[in-house]
């Protein structure tokens, strides 16, 4: 299962289509579309609204599409569509421990630069 949500449902269903068949697509190698063509599922292929949503604006969108997500365990969305902010900082330190662990001879090296250049510091 894949969860989506859109304000155009004919050019979204056409846009699925689209990416599933078109190798020259960014996207064309998603999950969703991969499963698509392995078993012959363009042509079964079905959108189903799950519901009329009002928001406010399209962060709002997302972040209910997250929460049917994870309801519904759509494991064919390649990326979550909305993270909290609180969620974007622990993204973020995950992502600078990973870089410092990366490039600890980089920084060593950087920082024995440094310290030559500012001696007298």
């Amino acid at each position: 299962m894949y969860v989506g949500h859109t304000t155009n449902w004919d050019k979204r269903k056409w846009t699925h289509k689209y990416h599933c068949i078109n190798g020259n697509s960014s996207k064309h190698n998603v999950k969703l579309y991969q499963m698509i063509r392995e078993n012959d599922g363009r042509e079964l292929f079905k959108m189903i609204e799950v519901e009329k949503y009002p928001c406010n604006d399209k962060r709002e969108a997302e972040k209910r599409e997250c929460e049917v997500m994870k309801e519904l365990n759509a494991i064919l969305n390649s990326i979550e569509s909305y993270v909290s902010e609180e969620g974007m900082k622990e993204k973020g330190k995950i992502q600078h421990k990973k870089y410092r662990e990366l490039n600890k001879e980089k920084q060593k090296e950087r920082m024995k630069q440094y310290r030559e250049l500012n001696k007298e510091k």
